[in-house]
């Protein structure tokens, strides 16, 4: 299955620690269309920072990665690890919804999957902790993301 990161998993290194390096694989940056990056506040308990979203927005464009996910198993532990209990769950933290991405070295279009926060735990804009901002950071470099997309999470984190 073929995954678009856009947060904190775009960086390797940390996603790594929830699937092992033979389970996946980088296919390349990417961007999908009509969807703009925000950082939002969740209501959970033990979450007090922002983290990445991404909302239908037209004329808009968010980068991220495009990664081969090859084991249902490490599916389950992505999804686990983004409060994703199934498709049917209405106390899902992140839904996980299918979009056409496309890779920005070739222009190829590829139909990923995301997730994208539930609107029960949706709250207002809230800047991240710096650690997170740190993944998508480092995220933004590994895979050459353009500068402007670096620009805008970093902004949004000031704002």
């Amino acid at each position: 299955m073929y995954y678009f990161a856009y947060g904190s998993n775009m960086d390797f290194d940390h996603i790594r620690h929830f699937i092992p390096d033979n389970k996946i694989e980088i296919v390349g940056p990417a961007y999908v269309e009509n969807f703009i990056f925000r950082y939002r506040n969740v209501n959970i308990n033990n979450l007090r920072s922002g983290v990445a979203n991404i909302e239908q927005r037209r004329n808009s464009k968010t980068y991220g990665v495009i990664y081969k996910i090859n084991n249902d198993a490490e599916l389950k532990n992505l999804d686990k690890k983004e409060g994703h209990k199934s498709l049917e769950s209405s106390d899902n933290v992140y839904n996980k919804i299918e979009i056409e991405c496309v890779l920005c070295d070739s222009v190829a279009k590829i139909q990923c999957f995301t997730y994208q926060m539930s609107d029960i735990v949706k709250l207002e804009e809230k800047k991240p902790r710096n650690t997170y901002l740190n993944y998508l950071k480092n995220g933004n470099a590994t895979h050459k993301l353009p500068h402007e997309h670096l620009k805008r999470i970093h902004y949004l984190s000031l704002v």
